[in-house]
């Protein structure tokens, strides 16, 4: 799915992505509700590695995983009022991002 891989790196590469390239470690990060409010989580990251396995088997694979990851950074964001300017920026690029995929027909 080169389309898709291009995406999944250009999302990966923009600078306010960072807080979604890893999987949350709530003991590191001190959020031991995070798993209470996030309750299947998905990150950029993990995302990346199902891409480079061949896990996703079809486009709507990555996408159903890019929106809950989107979710996931929109409750956390809601939940702790961390970086909500930057959760904004990031859904708009993503947004962008998923109409340019759905524009090439993948």
């Amino acid at each position: 799915m080169p389309m898709s891989s291009d995406l999944h790196a250009d999302l990966s590469r923009h600078v306010l992505v960072w807080p979604f390239l890893e999987p949350v470690d709530p003991v590191v990060l001190n959020v031991p509700t995070y798993y209470d409010v996030i309750s299947n989580p998905m990150d950029l990251g993990t995302m990346g590695a199902k891409l480079n396995a061949g896990d996703y088997h079809d486009p709507a694979e990555y996408r159903a995983d890019l929106l809950l990851q989107r979710a996931k950074e929109r409750r956390v964001m809601s939940r702790w009022k961390r970086d909500s300017f930057v959760a904004r920026l990031n859904r708009d690029k993503m947004d962008e991002r998923r109409r340019l995929v759905a524009s090439h027909g993948e």
